[in-house]
């Protein structure tokens, strides 16, 4: 049906739900009932979603327009988490999430009712062959190593990014760090993903995708094996910076991949169970963070 409209749909769910809690009563299984809801309306306007849109007017310079693309997010996070808690302070939480739900929708309905999908031509130009043409059926992929190594790639750096992140502020308050001082660290984390994605972009375009990856994933790695027995400020802050770095950079190294690696003929299908594993590692890294410190 085309991303626009998967778009659209999504918004205008996501909204509704959204001003929902405006409207909830003192009830804890309505309450988790919504939050469900958010996460699967809230699927149809995820960053990968948006990053589809990306890979069909763009080849060549594909790294460099994800990153781009991606910054939005990024931006997000600096503007909304402060714009959020001032609404808190000034309002209530439920009044919170109506007007964070209005301004959502302002912003995002214009942009999908201008978007138009590229032409025949247009895609010829940018592609060189049609997407009916060229890439993997979902079948094939799910068929090939390739997949399932990225599967499992993305799977295990985000078990391990949002494991620490999660947990950044209770680790080193155990350590004797300051709640207030460690929460404004794990601020710096804004900047390390805007720059990560622009960094990512910027060599993808110049350099093969899987080293770039390996690169990248190599960074988060050194900043986790720094939080081992980080206790000064200033290795806890490289530490994050890289975590972030890497956090940054893994939506675009995964649609960028999944375009080199499958092309465009089943894209949407194929991202969409790439992005499943993604969100897996996401949802289960904190988890079994949290598991294995009650253990040990």
């Amino acid at each position: 049906h085309g991303q626009g409209k998967v778009l659209f749909a999504g918004i205008l769910l996501l909204t509704l739900v959204l001003s929902c809690f405006y409207l909830l009563p003192p009830s804890l299984p309505l309450f988790i009932l919504l939050c469900s809801l958010v996460g699967f309306v809230g699927s149809a306007t995820y960053q990968f979603v948006y990053f589809s849109v990306v890979s069909l007017w763009f080849d060549k310079g594909l790294g460099i327009a994800l990153a781009v693309a991606g910054v939005g997010t990024s931006i997000g996070f600096l503007v909304f988490l402060p714009f959020t808690h001032h609404l808190v302070s000034a309002y209530d939480w439920q009044t919170t999430y109506l007007i964070l739900a209005l301004v959502a929708a302002a912003i995002a309905i214009p942009n999908m009712l201008l978007y138009r999908r590229p032409t025949r031509a247009a895609l010829s130009a940018a592609h060189v062959e049609t997407p009916e043409a060229k890439g993997f059926s979902t079948a094939e992929a799910l068929r090939s190593v390739a997949f399932w190594k990225l599967a499992a790639s993305f799977f295990l750096m985000c078990v391990m990014l949002n494991g620490n992140l999660l947990h950044f502020v209770a680790m080193m308050t155990d350590r004797g760090l300051d709640a207030g001082l460690a929460a404004q660290m794990i601020g710096i984390a804004g900047f390390g993903v805007l720059f990560g994605r622009l960094g990512s972009g910027f060599l993808l375009m110049r350099f093969n995708g899987a080293y770039v990856g390996a690169l990248i994933f190599g960074l988060g790695v050194v900043g986790a094996a720094l939080l081992i027995s980080a206790r000064d400020t200033t290795t806890i802050t490289l530490a994050i910076l890289l975590l972030s770095l890497t956090l940054g950079s893994e939506g675009e190294l995964l649609n960028f991949m999944a375009h080199r690696a499958f092309g465009l003929r089943a894209q949407g299908t194929i991202l969409g169970f790439l992005t499943a594993a993604y969100l897996v590692g996401t949802l289960t890294g904190p988890l079994m963070m949290s598991i294995w410190y009650d253990l040990t």
